[in-house]
């Protein structure tokens, strides 16, 4: 994790370098669980969210920095606080199911390339880390997760428009008050932002 924190660091220090082309801003918007968490876990397809299905279970808000490299390449780092809830299901030890309602809160830490096309459209692809703040769910789960990140983005003026789906590139499994549960960590972010 230390090496991550430095390297995102590093990172966005070089970024000011490049000052002329640098914006940053504000982002928030809408979190969607595209997981099932319990012994079967599930991952639930992006449709059912566009087709209204799946409503949403949490927000985001915080920072973004994003350098232009050229006419069509950026980078770009977000800071956001993420809280989600999540129904969790399994079974006790005498085989009878059970489920909770969990409440997930990081913090989240995006870095990506990306592509603009048009001057509007984009498209990136990263890393993505995310810190544990609950207790119960980082001693079940671990505190830190390293993941991916896959979006797409529009960009009218200093506003912007962003879909992008994060996810862990290991499963994680632990046990919550004697339930073993698994966590294939994985959901959508609905964002608008505005850059200055």
């Amino acid at each position: 994790m230390k090496r991550l924190m430095m390297f995102i660091a590093m990172s966005v220090a070089g970024m000011g370098l490049n000052a002329q082309e640098l914006e940053w801003g504000v982002k928030g918007g809408l979190t969607y669980n595209m997981t099932e968490l319990g012994l079967g876990s599930a991952v639930s397809t992006s449709g059912e969210v566009f087709s209204g299905e799946r409503s949403h279970n949490g927000w985001h808000l915080g920072l973004a920095v994003r350098d232009e490299i050229g006419d069509n390449f950026y980078v770009q780092f977000d800071g956001l606080y993420n809280e989600t809830s999540i129904e969790m299901t399994g079974y006790d030890p005498n085989g009878q199911p059970i489920s909770q309602q969990f409440t997930q809160n990081s913090v989240q830490l995006n870095l990506a390339p990306g592509i603009k096309v048009l001057r509007l459209l984009r498209a990136q692809a990263g890393l993505n880390g995310n810190i544990w703040l609950d207790d119960s769910f980082a001693d079940t789960f671990g505190r830190f997760q390293l993941g991916y990140q896959l979006g797409v983005g529009l960009d009218l003026g200093p506003i912007t428009f962003d879909v992008g789906y994060n996810a862990s590139f290991q499963d994680h499994s632990g046990e919550w008050n004697g339930i073993p549960l698994s966590n294939d960590r994985g959901e959508l972010l609905m964002t608008v932002g505005l850059l200055f």
